[in-house]
């Protein structure tokens, strides 16, 4: 198998368990909306004949906000502070539920760690077939 197959091999498993993990993620968080952002979140994985080019990450808008805790539409310029405090004040307080960030971010570190790693070997096995090659030729 040369070395593109075996990359892109590996980028498509890398995808499909990234999506996996992420939708896990989600869900044990118990977001508001997660059912929807659960099914809403797709990695592509982008080919052509040479290889992979790239992969990509695909979940609305509204996720990133449940990752940084921010959000919900809450108009404070309507209500006047004493109305605001009474309202909101026995309500829970918006914190990040990081589903996406850390989740993501780890599997892009560790991919780039295993693809470095396989070109690195390929590329050492080339310099060793090379000078083999001209310890054999040279007289």
């Amino acid at each position: 198998m040369s070395l593109r197959q075996e990359v892109a091999e590996y980028v498509e498993q890398w995808a499909a368990r990234t999506e996996e993990l992420l939708q896990q993620k989600l869900s044990s968080w118990k977001a508001r909306h997660s059912d929807a952002l659960y099914q809403a979140v797709r990695m592509h994985v982008i080919k052509q004949a040479e290889g992979v080019i790239g992969v990509s990450l695909h979940f609305p808008t509204y996720g990133r906000f449940v990752d940084m805790g921010v959000g919900r539409g809450r108009s404070q310029a309507r209500l006047t502070q004493e109305k605001y405090r009474t309202r909101f004040q026995k309500k829970k307080e918006r914190h990040p539920r990081p589903w996406y960030s850390r989740t993501y971010f780890a599997r892009v570190r560790q991919l780039n760690e295993v693809l470095s790693l396989k070109l690195i070997e390929e590329s050492i096995a080339a310099i060793v077939h090379e000078q083999q090659d001209i310890t054999i030729s040279t007289p």
